[in-house]
């Protein structure tokens, strides 16, 4: 994991990493501020710039090291277990 820690380190030095970075923080305080029907559209887009900004530094590790890529994927397979618990979480309270 050292190893993973180490290229995600690296991988925030990346301009285009960086620049993904800065539009999903800024998305991210747009969506803060929103209000009514506008907040809705603001919190999808900073999802979005989210999910971009985690491609680009996926992107970024893969390409300093590629033999990172199955553990990678075995943390973005917990990420998504880890998501659907949250998403049955809320079927429940919402009921």
């Amino acid at each position: 994991m050292k190893k993973l820690g180490d290229a995600r380190k690296a991988a925030q030095e990346v301009p285009a990493v960086k620049d993904a970075k800065a539009a999903a923080e800024a998305a991210r305080e747009k969506a803060k501020a929103a209000e009514g029907d506008a907040k809705e559209a603001a919190v999808k887009a900073a999802m979005d710039a989210g999910k971009a900004f985690h491609d680009a530094e996926k992107a970024a590790i893969l390409k300093a090291d590629p033999s990172l890529e199955a553990v990678l994927a075995k943390v973005e397979e917990a990420m998504n277990a880890k998501g659907e618990g949250k998403e049955k979480g809320k079927k429940k309270k919402a009921k």
